[in-house]
């Protein structure tokens, strides 16, 4: 009985993943926060972009959706897209399945969930150092491109592979920013637990992601979104 009633709970919160994945927000950019200008590479493609916090309100929500209503600090997967300052729909999915231009997968999603875990909520302070925020910018673009599990940290470096990321001038990125990277990317291979982050996927958007409001019942369902991302073996 005891094991029926653990496979019961486990089959209902996974019911809820499997509904957040319909779930949607209609959410608009609203502004910056910390961060900085920069200069990113990507294939054949340069451009200046805003590496940091970024300000987006959710005005309405179906299902699951209903409990992010708000404003929220999030950060981007997806450099071919940009931002929306009118409402757009915007479907909640897995971590795995972002950005929709090419999603990053399991592997490459423990690696940001490895990164989030790692700076413990402080990328979302509006206070945090302008560098800091950049770099956890930085830091989610260079995994979700460049970031190979069966090398580990090593396959994370803004000087090579398909992203390259300098100062808005072209030089180096700054000493500060470098430095906060080189601790972030340390922490990339953690195994840590696969829950709290939230995607936000649009067709027509850049594709965001944030933590998720607890307690409630959005924080069950997240966790039905964490199962169906498998663990990796501890080395």
């Amino acid at each position: 009985m005891m094991k029926m009633s653990r496979l019961a709970a486990v089959i209902a919160v996974a019911g809820f993943a499997v509904a957040a994945s319909a779930d949607v927000v209609e959410m608009k950019f609203t502004g910056t926060g910390q961060g900085r200008n920069v200069k990113v590479t990507i294939g054949d493609k340069s451009m200046g972009v805003f590496a940091g916090q970024l300000k987006h309100s959710i005005l309405s929500g179906t299902g699951l959706g209903a409990d992010l209503v708000g404003d929220h600090l999030t950060y981007c997967t997806d450099l071919y897209e940009y931002v929306k300052s009118s409402p757009t729909t915007y479907t909640i999915v897995t971590l795995p399945e972002m950005p929709d231009s090419s999603p990053m997968g399991f592997a490459r999603a423990g690696g940001v969930y490895d990164l989030f875990a790692w700076a413990g909520g402080q990328q979302f302070d509006p206070g945090i150092a302008k560098d800091f925020a950049a770099a956890f910018q930085i830091a989610v673009w260079e995994i979700v491109t460049d970031y190979d599990p069966s090398i580990g940290g090593a396959s994370l470096d803004v000087t090579a592979g398909a992203l390259k990321v300098k100062d808005s001038g072209g030089g180096p990125l700054s000493s500060g920013i470098s430095g906060h990277l080189a601790a972030m990317f340390d922490a990339v291979g953690s195994d840590s637990a696969r829950r709290g982050i939230v995607g936000l996927r649009s067709f027509g958007a850049q594709d965001q992601i944030t933590v998720i409001p607890a307690p409630g019942p959005f924080a069950l369902a997240a966790a039905g979104l964490a199962l169906v991302v498998p663990r990796r073996r501890t080395r």
